[in-house]
């Protein structure tokens, strides 16, 4: 039997992960797209993640990789820092 995590993502967060991924097509070439889901550090009984939080950074991109260029004018990972603390 396959041990396997289930992450639940809510459509909302879905959808604009895919609305902001589709327009990274650049004359017919798709550019990668970073995006970080955060949830509780607990899971269920079921071994469930629920994710209920979707960080889409600014970001520049090519075909072969993505860089993380910052949220509000500080680098990802300080603001994940500080949105964890809320």
């Amino acid at each position: 039997m396959l041990d396997i995590d289930i992450i639940n993502i809510p459509k909302i967060a879905f959808r604009a992960f895919t609305h902001i991924a589709y327009k990274n097509i650049v004359n017919g070439k798709l550019v990668q797209t970073i995006c970080y889901l955060l949830g509780p550090k607990t899971k269920s009984v079921d071994d469930e993640t629920w994710i209920d939080t979707v960080v889409i950074p600014k970001q520049s991109g090519t075909d072969s990789g993505v860089e993380d260029d910052g949220i509000e004018e500080k680098d990802t990972f300080t603001y994940l820092k500080e949105l964890s603390y809320r």
